[in-house]
Formats: C-alpha cells, structure tokens, sequence
C-alpha cells in the first residue's frame, strides 16, 4: 500500500540521522515556485557548461556546481563547492564550504570551514567553525562562528553582526559592526560605528570610524596611533553574559532541528512524505496513538524495571521511545508546513522542500509565542508519532 511504511527504513534512516544531527542548520529564505532538479548520489557534480532553469537541490558526499542555476540552489554534502553562479539564493550546508562563484541572491552557509571568494548579490549569513570573507557582500552580513576573517579584498554593504571567538575586519563596512565577539580587530573603514560587546577590542593602523565606538568589555580599547576615530568612544563594564547565552540557545537546537529535517527528507523523502501525510489525514488516530505513547510507554517502563527480565526489556523499549520521539521531532517542520500549505493553498501537492520552508518559519513564530508554541508544538509532536505508530501497525497486518 502507498501509505504503508516498513520499520527497517524508519530504522535506518533514523541512524543515519543520529549520525548526522550533530551538526548544525538556519534562516532559510523564499523558493520561489519553479522547476526542480534533484540530484542526490556520493559524487554530484554539474559542469561548466550545464545550465539549470529551475530551483537544485543536490546532496551528496561531494557536491560541485560549476555550471549555471537561474533560480535556487539548496546544496547539502560533506564537502559543497560552487565555482559556478546561482542567480537568486544559495544555502549550502556541508562540512567543507566553499563560494568560489557568485550568488546573486541572498546567501546562507554552514560547515565546519566556509570560504566565501565569489561575491554574494544581497544578505550573507554563516554558521561555522572557521570562516573567511574575500569578496564582496553587496548586503548585510550575520555571522556565528569559532573564528571569522574578512579581508581587505572583502567589503559589506550594509551592517555586519557577529557572534564567536575570534574576528578580524580588514573589509570596508557601510553599515554597522554589532554583536558579541571573545576578540576583535578592527582595521578598515567602518561607516556606521561599532556597538559590540567584547573581551578584547583592537582597532589597527587602517581603522576609520565614522560613526562612536561602544562597546561592553573588562578591558579597555586598543587603539593604533593611526586609527580615526569620529565619534565618541564608550565603554561599558560587563555585567553579564546572559544576552550571549539566549542567543546560542535560542539558534543551536533550531538549526540541529532544521538540518536534521533536511537531511532526512535527503536522504529518505519519500519515508518522511509517507509519515507527513499520515499525519495530516482527517481523523482522530495520530493523535490518539501519540497520546497513547507519552503517557503509557513511561508508565510500563517503570513497571518492568521492576524485575530483571522486565529491566532488560525496558531499556529497549525505552530506546525505541527516544528514538520515536527523536524522528517525531524531525519531521514537525514538514508537517507543519505542509499543513500550513494544506490549509492556506488550494494545490499544495505532495510534501515538498517548500513544505519544510513554511514550517521553518511557522516553528520561529510558535518560538515568539513562548507558552501556546510549546504546546502546539507538542501537539504537532504527538500527530508525528501517532502516525509513525500506526504506519508501522498496519504493516505488522
């Protein structure tokens, strides 16, 4: 049957997930409806003389786009590489990033080293480990990483905002430079001022500000004799890391969440269709069964341990709980965008990466939302596993 779904895909595509969830994904932007073409293989390469008319989506272990995409590029491996040009947006997500190309859109990037040498047509954001800037970014530019390295080469047109180790700023910046940063180096033209919060702040020989410098430290400013300095110069103690703290809790889980989902949907789409469309069906069982799930299964776990037989099957059973909770969670943006799609769109077709998209955005609002989030979200938790359970019922028949 179409709607059936065997246990041994769940299972392995959950261990791959739990392979791969470490690593983290987020702000995803607009995909505009167009042609699509997936590639998804160890190797996926697309050559300089190839050209795609719509949106590629391409996962693999190594993924190379030397050619030409006129619309949205969504690129997930190992290693991503573009050294051809994206005409609107471009996320990659890959442990080795690098934009050797350009992207005339906006741009969101994730690895654990990120190369940015072709220039980015609007808005940049990153989330690395190590990342460097040599080419210009004609928008703002959002930055969380271990170490972050814009060069001379490298310009901003709007505001750059940073969060993570280590920053050094050798590119001209139009707007302001903000966020909260262990160390900085400032040593080029800033047009707008700098507002961080900081445990060192340098500003070198070729530093112009045009604009005060505000900053949060314990330590107080170092500043070469040549530096131009227009405005005034405050400092303030640091009172508390709080503020730093939200911001890592706040991004992390959701960009785990966020990549995870996409990963999935990767690796096994029509496994996390099959479960979003069973979820979304116009009865009462998902939610029933979820129900079921939550409340019974801690219940009969804290029974059995209650003798050693019982103890070793509770530890199974609670495995597999932890991990339906896991693959329940994974799968909330695409559920909750395709019934976002479902409800506001006459023709929203089978579950898609537009579908994950809209839930992307719908789990950011529920966020704002705080205690009516949390509990639609575990509503739309409680339907995911419920339909994860009853699939794999029906399959047992």
């Amino acid at each position: 049957m179409k709607n059936q779904i065997t246990a041994s895909r769940v299972t392995k595509s959950a261990s791959t997930l739990l392979l791969l969830t470490a690593v983290g994904f987020f702000l995803m932007f607009g995909w505009a409806e167009a042609k699509v073409v997936v590639r998804t293989s160890d190797t996926v390469s697309v050559s300089e003389n190839q050209v795609i008319p719509g949106n590629f989506y391409g996962g693999g272990g190594t993924v190379s786009l030397a050619g030409l995409v006129e619309e949205d590029a969504l690129l997930a491996g190992a290693k991503v590489v573009l050294n051809g040009q994206v005409n609107k947006n471009a996320s990659f997500i890959g442990g080795d990033v690098s934009v050797n190309g350009d992207v005339n859109g906006d741009a969101f990037l994730v690895g654990g080293n990120v190369d940015v040498n072709g220039t980015i047509g609007s808005d940049l954001r990153v989330f690395g480990g190590q990342v460097v800037i040599s080419k210009p970014v004609m928008g703002d530019l959002f930055v969380m990483a271990g170490t972050v390295h814009i060069l001379s080469t490298a310009s901003v047109a709007g505001d750059v905002l940073l969060y993570g180790g280590k920053a050094v700023i050798e590119g001209s910046v139009g707007g302001k430079i903000m966020g909260s940063v262990d160390d900085i180096r400032v040593d080029s033209k800033v047009d707008g001022g700098i507002d961080i919060t900081t445990g060192k702040l340098t500003l070198g020989d070729k530093a112009e500000i045009a604009g005060g410098v505000n900053y949060v430290s314990n330590a107080k400013l170092i500043r070469s004799p040549k530096a131009v300095v227009e405005g005034d110069i405050t400092r303030s103690d640091t009172v508390a890391l709080s503020s730093q703290k939200s911001v890592y809790s706040t991004f992390f889980p959701l960009l785990i969440l966020i990549f995870s989902t996409l990963t999935w949907f990767l690796l096994s789409r029509r496994t996390l269709q099959t479960i979003t469309e069973a979820a979304l069906r116009p009865n009462l069982k998902p939610i029933l069964f979820g129900f079921l799930a939550v409340v019974v299964t801690p219940f009969a776990i804290s029974i059995l341990m209650a003798s050693l037989i019982g103890t070793i099957v509770s530890v199974i059973l609670l495995l597999s709980y932890i991990l339906l909770m896991l693959l329940a969670f994974i799968a909330i943006p695409m559920v909750a965008g395709h019934l976002l799609l479902k409800l506001f769109t006459k023709t929203a077709g089978k579950p898609s990466l537009l579908s994950i998209v809209v839930g992307v955005v719908a789990i950011l609002l529920l966020m704002v939302l705080k205690g009516l989030g949390v509990i639609v979200m575990f509503a739309l938790m409680l339907m995911v596993m419920g339909a994860i359970i009853e699939l794999l019922l029906v399959k047992q028949k």
